[in-house]
């Protein structure tokens, strides 16, 4: 299976335990996984969380979801997250859109 798919399959799998939960009003993905490159190695997303989200309230195996670390490692995906309307959102969204070597890059959004 080429990479792309793979980290396809493992975006899918993340995606599929966290919705039915009604906890994200939406993801941002960004990275090297929505460029055209064949070979990503993996996907970055922003959880966009719902105000009343609580981790503490999270199954073992959705919470590894929202851990850097454990994500990164089971999931191959890098993650971060944030509750929808925060102050800091856009203010992240603007540090995203900006690769190390300051040019633009591109997000996409999923909103649910």
């Amino acid at each position: 299976m080429p990479q792309r798919e793979r980290v396809a399959a493992r975006l899918r799998q993340a995606f599929t335990l966290v919705r039915p939960l009604g906890i994200i009003a939406g993801l941002i993905v960004w990275g090297s996984f929505v460029t055209a490159k064949s070979d990503p190695a993996d996907a970055d997303i922003l959880w966009v969380t719902l105000p009343t989200f609580d981790r503490h309230r999270l199954s073992v195996q959705v919470d590894v979801l929202f851990d850097a670390v454990l994500a990164k490692r089971l999931y191959g995906i890098d993650v971060l997250s944030i509750p929808e309307g925060s102050a800091y959102l856009s203010t992240l969204l603007d540090g995203l859109s900006v690769t190390r070597t300051f040019t633009k890059r591109g997000l996409v959004e999923v909103r649910l």
